[in-house]
């Protein structure tokens, strides 16, 4: 009876390890903004320009952009207009004089 515990507590304990490591809902992936992304930002408002490159935890490039209002946007760093944008603010943050 006590080896059959034992066998149970230790299938049990390596199905709880298992369910642990997997993703919510099958996706794979633990990104920071999800599925949501704008394809347009005000680029005279940006604050700050983050820009997260793929990972293990998260196999897209993301960029998120904080406005002066302290409001944070994902940008879909794949779309036409945010890319010419992005490196609009770059080279301007690249050759201001603070």
């Amino acid at each position: 009876m006590a080896k059959t515990l034992v066998l149970i507590f230790a299938v049990a304990l390596s199905t709880c390890l298992l369910v642990q490591g997997m993703s919510i809902a099958g996706y794979g992936q633990r990104c920071i903004c999800g599925k949501k992304k704008a394809t347009r930002f005000p680029a005279g408002r940006v604050v700050k320009l983050e820009i997260y490159p793929e990972s293990h935890r998260c196999t897209q490039k993301e960029v998120i952009v904080t406005l002066k209002t302290g409001t944070k946007v994902c940008l879909d760093y794949n779309s036409k207009a945010v890319r010419p944008a992005i490196d609009g603010v770059l080279r301007r943050r690249l050759f201001r004089n603070d």
